[in-house]
């Protein structure tokens, strides 16, 4: 709602880049991760929705990660 459009799918871009370009270092002998090697590309919608839940989880405190999905 604050954020424009524009915002949000140069975000995308930049990370969906930078996952090519370590998936590039990887198959150049670099160290390889299981994560890195599933990796699909990121949409606007995903990174809205996480950045929403890292805002909640910063001004909501839980003693665990796992009391954030409790109910």
């Amino acid at each position: 709602m604050f954020v424009k459009t524009d915002f949000w799918l140069y975000l995308r871009a930049q990370v969906n880049k930078y996952a090519v370009s370590t998936r590039v270092q990887n198959d150049s002998g670099y160290s390889n991760s299981s994560m890195e090697s599933k990796w699909f590309d990121a949409m606007a919608d995903e990174l809205k929705a996480f950045t929403s839940l890292c805002i909640i989880q910063s001004r909501v405190k839980k003693d665990t990660l796992q009391a954030y999905w409790s109910t």
